[in-house]
């Protein structure tokens, strides 16, 4: 396939046509692609069989409030790490899920905030979903949470009501699937956000959530960076099937086993030297390393023994004091501010999806997603495929800027047999150089440009 004339290169917006942001902010390991441009790199004969599912969960705001909703999108990956699909294509819309008819005509309820965990199936999501009433400053206790069959035929698709765990109004809650169940890490605020209490709800096998062990007395008065913000309680990693690692907002780390249900915080050092992990980080054992995405750079926190001062084999045990040393920067996804998400695939196989949020490069009545599949080691990432897409969000009455917010990512097993069915012809990627005209690159671009060329290097 020949690669887009440069006409259709000038019809693209800005933001896909800078050069020299890839240069400054990634690697060369990292290729740079835009629409009907992408970078693939996989062996011939690699199994090209759909085997996840992935699901990007994004929550539309409006002016009147209750025309707020969630939006699950799906995208295919294969076992090879092929992103199925042409390029620029808008991601397959699953389903909206809105507020709860709470039926009181006083009551103006909106879909506030989502978050999901993929159900121990490994084929369903379960999602959690907080309604919030802007006319009496009020939110819904308990959050609904709901199961999405996600490899069901469209019309057989739906959102099934699951058990409610019993958190009240203002807690603040994270669904996560370890050790073959589902819990529920929940923050409760104190006295002026000065303490917090954490704690943690099973779902059992009857179907009904109770509490999982004691909780957890947090300060927060430890002074951080002011960039880091955003809530307490930040992300987590489940470890090996055996634990869950929380991350908070001060840059400190507790596991709780999923064995003994006991809490154990994790040693650090200088705390201005962390990154709280944000949304869903992913454990590699090979490595005791815990992968993170964080303003679309990869980090690696190494976890040790105590005093440990060299790589060794770690197999965590119930209650066992550990250490995380200070984040490395592995390298940067793509060069572009936005938000971004990552989870895991099989073993080093990871997938990161980054959305744009518009701005001054991006006028685009839709937003932008660049999704790459890559191998990771602490040492560097090997991308397999990056492609560029597109959402088709719900209509609202904000500027694409602020008018959605990105919730998560999960991957959800394919099943075999429709998997097999979904295969169809894909068309090689674009791996070829683009070289832009004068007349259509950005001005930013220009002098690098022209360095790269006098010096004899390749700038795209």
């Amino acid at each position: 396939m020949a690669a887009p004339a440069a006409s259709d290169a000038a019809s693209c917006c800005s933001l896909y046509r800078c050069i020299c942001c890839w240069r400054r902010a990634c690697s060369p390991r990292i290729p740079r692609v835009a629409p009907g441009r992408d970078y693939f790199c996989m062996p011939a004969g690699a199994d090209d069989q759909p085997a996840w599912s992935l699901v990007v969960g994004c929550r539309s705001l409006s002016l009147s409030f209750s025309d707020s909703a969630l939006r699950l999108h799906r995208f295919r990956v294969t076992r090879c790490g092929r992103v199925l699909g042409g390029s620029n294509d808008a991601l397959e819309v699953l389903q909206d899920v809105r507020a709860e008819d709470k039926k009181a005509p006083a009551e103006k309820w909106c879909l506030w905030t989502a978050s999901a965990t993929q159900c121990p199936d490994g084929h369903s999501l379960c999602i959690f979903c907080e309604d919030f009433d802007p006319v009496n400053i009020r939110y819904s206790a308990p959050p609904q949470v709901l199961r999405l069959d996600v490899n069901a035929e469209d019309k057989l698709r739906k959102l099934s009501p699951m058990p409610r765990p019993p958190l009240e109004p203002h807690w603040r809650f994270l669904p996560i699937s370890a050790a073959g169940q589902i819990w529920a890490a929940y923050v409760v605020e104190h006295q002026a956000y000065e303490t917090f209490s954490v704690g943690m709800q099973l779902l059992d096998e009857d179907g009904q959530w109770e509490l999982a062990g004691g909780t957890l007395t947090i300060s927060s008065k430890v002074v951080v960076p002011e960039w880091w913000g955003g809530r307490f309680l930040q992300g987590y990693v489940v470890l090996s099937d055996r634990a869950i690692l929380l991350s908070f907002r001060q840059a400190e780390f507790f596991i709780f086993s999923c064995h003994s249900l006991a809490w154990t915080q994790v040693i650090t050092q200088h705390i201005n030297t962390y990154i709280p992990i944000r949304g869903h980080g992913v454990y590699i054992k090979e490595d005791n390393t815990v992968y993170m995405l964080y303003n679309n750079d990869i980090y690696a926190y190494e976890l040790r023994k105590p005093g440990q001062k060299e790589f060794r084999r770690l197999s965590y045990q119930d209650g066992q004091l550990l250490e995380l040393q200070p984040p490395v920067k592995v390298d940067s996804v793509c060069p572009f501010s936005g938000y971004g998400f990552l989870t895991q695939l099989d073993r080093r196989l990871l997938c990161s999806v980054w959305i744009g949020r518009g701005g001054d490069n991006c006028s685009c009545n839709c937003p932008h997603v660049l999704i790459s599949t890559f191998l990771v080691n602490p040492k560097g990432i090997e991308i397999l495929h990056s492609t560029c897409r597109r959402l088709d969000m719900l209509p609202n009455n904000f500027d694409l800027a602020h008018s959605y917010e990105y919730c998560f990512l999960q991957a959800c097993e394919e099943d075999y047999n429709q998997g097999k069915q979904a295969m169809l012809p894909v068309e090689d990627p674009i791996r070829s150089h683009i070289v832009e005209s004068s007349e259509t690159m950005l001005a930013c671009c220009r002098e690098i440009f022209i360095w790269n060329a006098v010096s004899g290097m390749c700038c795209a």
